[in-house]
């Protein structure tokens, strides 16, 4: 688990690691593995992808996890100024698909 928090209320005060809250670790973990895969040769794979969709929305307690990784999904199908995208369209939608189809049937 990334975390754990019992009281909801507390969330903005939760200490991940350091100094910083969880919600900007979160950020800026997400938003440093779009700027590495957008500028560089490093990809993200797809088992990377469902490692981080595990930690974020099946595991997580806490709301702001899972929006802040769809956000993360969609940005990284934009072209950032002077970068790559990290993953097309049609990937993220396939990932979505799945991942959220399979608490249906």
């Amino acid at each position: 688990r990334i975390c754990e928090v019992k009281d909801k209320a507390k969330i903005k005060e939760f200490k991940f690691e350091g100094r910083y809250d969880h919600k900007t670790n979160i950020e800026e973990r997400l938003g440093f593995l779009k700027f590495l895969a957008s500028s560089s040769t490093f990809t993200i794979s797809r088992k990377e992808v469902d490692i981080i969709w595990s930690c974020l929305v099946d595991e997580s307690d806490i709301n702001f996890d899972e929006a802040a990784l769809f956000k993360w999904l969609k940005e990284s199908c934009e072209t950032p100024k002077g970068g790559s995208i990290v993953w097309e369209l049609q990937d993220i939608g396939a990932i979505f698909n799945e991942r959220l189809g399979k608490g249906t049937g």
